[in-house]
C-alpha cells in the first residue's frame, strides 16, 4: 500500500507540470510580440524665430491664417519609424505644456488675445491631421516609413480681436507631440515634438497707411525764367501721406534717396535721361522747414486717435547758376516707425 501511494503522487505531479507549462508558453509569446520602434526618433524641432507684424487688426477677418510654416524634423528618406515586428498601432498627437484647444477647430489659444496656433504633424499630403488626433488602428508587419519625410505644418491664426500684442512674445517651450501607440504591448513611441522658441513675437502696428503706399507727385512744368537766382523755388505741392493711428502713438520717419543733392536741406537730385540741371526737388515738413534726409526725425509724438496727416510739401529749387531745361524727376523713400 505505501508503494502504490507514492506512484500515484508521481503521476499527479507529472500532469501538473504539463498543465503549468501550457499556460507559460503562450504568455511568453505575447511578450515577444509588438513592433520595434526606431530608437533614433524623438527629435524636438522649433518654429523659426519671427515677428509677425499685423498692419490693421480690424481689417483682418477671424480665422485668417496670418502666417504658415513648414518645419522639417527628419529629411526625406529618413530610416523607418518601425524597424520590424508585428503589431496593431495608431498615430497620435497631443498638445503639451498646458496649451488649451480653442473651440472645436483644434486651434491652441496663445497667451496673446486673438492669436491661436494650429499644428499638423507628418507630411500634409499623407495625413495632414491637426493636433490632436488618433487614427484608427493600423496593422504593421515589418519595417514602415512615411514617404516625403517627417514635418510639422504650423499655422498662426487670428481667433478674435487682437490685444496685448505690442511686440509681445508667444509663450515659449514644448507645444505638441506626435507619437505612435502599440496596442499589442501598450507602448508609446515619440516620433517628434514641436516647440515654440524664445522671442516669437506678434506686433500690431500702431498706425496704418491710408490709401496707397506709393505716391506720384506732379510738380508741374516750369520755364527756366522762374528760377532767376540760386534758392528760387516753384510752388509747393502737397504730399498726401496720411495714417490711421491709435491714441498715444509716436511717429518717427526717415527719408532716403539714391541721389541726394543736399541732405541737410532736404534736396533730392534729379534722375533719368535728358534730365534738367541746376535744379533739385526739395521736401518740406508740415512747418515748412526742409526735411533732413538719411536721418530719423520725430514727426509727431502722442498722436490722437484717428487719422493723422503729415502735411508735407515738395517743390523745385534752383541749385546752380545755370539751369538746363529737361526732365525733372526724383525718387525718395519714406520709412515710418511707430512707437
Amino acid at each position: 500500500m505505501p508503494i502504490a501511494r507514492i506512484f500515484t503522487m508521481k503521476r499527479l505531479m507529472y500532469k501538473l507540470v504539463i498543465i503549468i507549462t501550457l499556460f507559460i508558453l503562450p504568455y511568453s509569446l505575447a511578450n515577444a510580440a509588438g513592433c520595434v520602434p526606431n530608437s533614433n526618433l524623438g527629435k524636438t524641432v522649433y518654429l523659426p524665430v519671427d515677428n509677425i507684424i499685423i498692419q490693421s487688426d480690424e481689417s483682418i477677418p477671424v480665422n485668417t491664417i496670418l502666417k504658415s510654416y513648414e518645419v522639417y524634423t527628419y529629411p526625406v528618406g529618413h530610416p523607418y519609424y518601425l524597424s520590424g515586428g508585428t503589431c496593431n498601432f495608431s498615430f497620435n498627437s497631443q498638445y503639451l505644456n498646458g496649451w488649451d484647444q480653442y473651440a472645436s477647430n483644434k486651434i491652441a489659444q496663445t497667451n496673446i488675445n486673438g492669436i491661436g496656433i494650429r499644428a499638423a504633424p507628418m507630411n500634409k499630403d499623407i495625413i495632414g491631421y491637426s493636433v490632436s488626433f488618433t487614427t484608427s488602428p493600423i496593422h504593421a508587419n515589418g519595417k514602415m516609413s512615411i514617404p516625403g519625410g517627417y514635418n510639422w505644418n504650423v499655422y498662426i491664426i487670428k481667433t478674435g480681436p487682437i490685444s496685448n500684442a505690442n511686440g509681445q512674445t508667444i509663450k515659449a517651450g514644448p507645444f505638441a507631440e506626435f507619437y505612435t501607440f502599440d496596442y499589442t504591448i501598450d507602448r508609446r513611441q515619440t516620433i517628434s515634438k514641436l516647440a515654440i522658441p524664445n522671442n516669437f513675437r506678434i506686433t500690431v502696428a500702431s498706425c496704418t497707411i491710408n490709401g496707397s503706399n506709393d505716391f506720384n507727385i506732379n510738380l508741374g512744368d516750369w520755364f527756366d525764367t522762374k528760377f532767376n537766382k540760386i534758392g528760387d523755388v516753384s510752388n509747393n505741392i502737397d504730399i498726401p501721406i496720411s495714417l490711421s493711428c491709435i491714441a498715444g502713438t509716436n511717429i518717427k520717419v526717415t527719408v532716403t534717396s539714391d541721389n541726394i543733392d543736399d541732405a541737410a536741406n532736404g534736396r533730392i537730385g534729379l534722375t533719368g535721361i535728358d534730365k534738367a540741371t541746376g535744379i533739385a526737388v526739395q521736401l518740406l515738413n508740415n512747418a515748412g522747414v526742409a526735411i533732413t534726409l538719411n536721418q530719423q526725425i520725430t514727426q509727431r509724438d502722442n498722436t490722437a486717435q484717428g487719422n493723422y496727416i503729415f502735411g508735407w510739401k515738395a517743390r523745385y529749387i534752383k541749385t546752380a547758376e545755370t539751369v538746363t531745361p529737361g526732365i525733372a524727376n526724383a525718387n525718395a523713400t519714406v520709412n515710418i516707425t511707430y512707437e
